[in-house]
């Protein structure tokens, strides 16, 4: 009983932590905004952490940060894998999205905090390192018409502002929706702009 019930502090102070760390970034958080949200004393959060570092890295870890990008790059990458006509069948669009919707939706403040208030963070890089990964993988999997695409603009600028775009509307969205469904609508809407946008880039 004991045990369950520091669990459910700790569980209790993560929340509160990703809650306060989304809104105000690393920089502008401090242990008593922490505390104030969890409800609890700011004694009570050092009997489970050091820092705000330790709590910081915990409830945003770098792990973490690496499935963002591996996801993108999957999402990326799936594209090439569907035949076009059947993008035009709504299950089978959805198909080939739900997964990273629902982890955007699901990791909302963690996402925020990684590529938003990451000031102060080693997550500071985190907006360019995704547009990299995302750009490379566009290349490698549409090498014949990547080519094509910098010939015609020579240089890959414009694609790299696209996929800026795209991260940044995500983060408007995550920012700005007041509810899992609006979030999960918008985030729709912007993936069936991606999805059609860059096909029609790269035939």
């Amino acid at each position: 009983m004991v045990q369950y019930k520091k669990e459910k502090i700790k569980e209790n102070i993560d929340q509160a932590a990703l809650t306060v760390f989304a809104k105000k970034g690393y920089r502008g958080t401090k242990i008593s905004d922490i505390a104030k949200e969890a409800g609890i004393s700011v004694g009570n959060i050092y009997r489970y952490y050091k820092s705000k570092d330790d709590i910081f890295y915990t409830v945003v870890p770098e792990n973490f940060a690496e499935s963002i990008r591996s996801l993108l790059v999957e999402k990326v990458s799936a594209i090439k894998e569907k035949k076009f006509e059947f993008i035009e069948d709504n299950n089978e669009f959805w198909l080939l999205n739900n997964e990273f919707i629902r982890f955007i939706v699901k990791n909302r403040e963690r996402i925020l905090i990684i590529f938003h208030n990451n000031k102060g963070t080693k997550y500071e890089n985190a907006k360019e390192e995704a547009v990299y990964f995302i750009v490379r993988t566009v290349k490698n999997c549409y090498r014949v018409q990547y080519d094509q695409f910098v010939d015609v603009n020579k240089d890959d600028f414009a694609m790299k502002i696209i996929y800026e775009n795209l991260i940044h509307m995500t983060l408007r969205i995550l920012e700005e929706a007041k509810t899992v469904e609006e979030v999960m609508k918008h985030l729709k809407s912007i993936n069936v702009y991606h999805m059609f946008g860059i096909t029609g880039l790269l035939k």
